[in-house]
């Protein structure tokens, strides 16, 4: 990547913070600003002033405590060495992971383990007090209609708040463009179907989420992985595999977690354009991939 793009808002920010940490105006085991504060003082949204946060917490210098906010983290021990780069093989190949997975689920009952494997939360973390109040409380006032299942694409109302939602985000969407499915898995599931069939190759980050190479074992689709960098997301741009069709995934980290978000985008349209898989009156997030593509410096 070109090293003089501009610096992101979100990056100026953690900055900031970051130098007062250094500073010592910010002390090990104080809380810094609110999100909704910093959002006001430095004239940002409150998903900006998240992303700064986010990035700060990645970078092992705040955490975040359950209803209280963000503080600075205690240095005192040895963080573990950062990642390398990932080489895996630049090959196309068909998955096959049943089994490992099936040990995988097989360890997470053991309580003596701590399921790093398994992309569930511990059940303690979550408010289920309030859950199942609100719960209640839903099927007090809904009566049968509780009981019933919703047909595609969803609940009218579900997809008008995830609409209006999405506007902190800084999406233009209206309930009409939502489809609700019974969860991440299955939404991926009707993505690869929709744009891929059985033998077509899809990329993924190395290392990335054992759910998803379960979904692409499953339709018969094969998968390239793409070399990874802890910093800047992709190590390099060696990926020049003859395939017919090739699917951009990347599904291993949200975007607010990416050092560089826009850094991947510019990477997978630099791709896409290479291969012609984009119509000239193509948008992504309000930009033209084009414009995107040309970010990435070939």
């Amino acid at each position: 990547m070109n090293d003089n793009l501009v610096e992101y808002r979100y990056e100026q920010v953690a900055a900031k913070i970051t130098q007062l940490i250094h500073r010592g105006t910010l002390r090990p085991g104080e809380r810094i600003p609110s999100v909704r504060r910093i959002s006001r003082q430095e004239k940002i949204s409150v998903s900006t002033a998240l992303q700064a946060y986010f990035l700060l917490e990645d970078r092992g210098l705040i955490e975040a405590r359950p209803q209280s906010g963000f503080y600075v983290r205690l240095q005192s021990r040895r963080l573990p060495a950062e990642p390398k780069i990932t080489f895996p093989p630049q090959t196309a190949t068909r998955v096959g992971i049943g089994d490992l997975v099936s040990s995988i689920m097989k360890a997470s009952r053991n309580p003596g383990i701590v399921p790093l494997g398994i992309a569930a939360a511990s059940p303690e973390l979550f408010p289920t007090a309030k859950l199942h109040r609100v719960l209640a409380s839903v099927a007090r006032r809904e009566g049968i209609a509780a009981n019933r299942y919703d047909m595609a694409p969803g609940h009218p109302e579900l997809r008008h708040q995830i609409a209006r939602r999405s506007i902190d985000l800084g999406c233009s969407l209206s309930g009409d463009d939502l489809v609700i499915t019974a969860g991440c898995t299955d939404a991926l599931n009707l993505c690869l179907r929709a744009v891929a069939g059985p033998g077509d190759v899809i990329a993924v980050e190395s290392p990335t989420y054992f759910v998803l190479l379960m979904i692409l074992e499953a339709l018969q689709m094969k998968a390239v992985e793409i070399p990874t960098d802890p910093r800047d997301w992709h190590s390099g741009k060696s990926l020049s595999l003859k395939t017919t069709f090739m699917v951009m995934l990347a599904l291993a980290r949200p975007a607010p977690r990416w050092p560089k978000p826009m850094t991947a985008k510019a990477w997978c349209c630099c791709v896409l354009r290479s291969r012609r898989l984009w119509r000239p009156d193509t948008v992504w997030a309000g930009r033209q991939p084009e414009d995107i593509a040309n970010r990435w410096n070939d």
